[in-house]
C-alpha cells in the first residue's frame, strides 16, 4: 500500500508507507504503522552535482524515487522503500 508521489509531496512529513502524518518532529518510526522514517534521501550517483562534496550531500525530497538532477535512483528507492508491502 505505498503512497503516490503527488500525496506525500503535499505531505513531506508523512510515512512513506502508509502516508500518516502528525509524527512528532524528530519521530524514528510511523506511530501509524511502525515503519522506519527516513530523516534524509540521498542520490545514489556519485558524479551527481549533489553529491559533489562528499563530507556533505545535498538531500533529495523524501519522496524521491529519483534524483531530480541526474535521473539515477536515491537510496531510498534501492532500499526498496516505494515498494508495495507484501502481504
Amino acid at each position: 500500500m505505498g503512497r503516490d508521489i503527488e500525496s506525500l509531496e503535499q505531505n513531506p512529513g508523512a510515512c512513506l508507507v502508509c502516508g500518516f502524518k502528525g509524527h512528532d518532529e524528530y519521530a524514528v518510526f510511523c506511530q501509524h504503522c511502525g515503519h522506519e522514517m527516513q530523516p534524509e534521501n540521498f542520490c545514489t550517483n556519485r558524479h551527481c552535482v549533489k553529491n559533489h562534496d562528499e563530507d556533505n550531500p545535498i538531500p533529495c525530497r523524501k519522496n524521491a524515487r529519483y534524483c531530480p538532477d541526474c535521473g539515477e535512483p536515491t537510496i531510498l528507492k534501492e532500499d526498496g522503500r516505494f515498494d508495495e508491502p507484501s502481504a
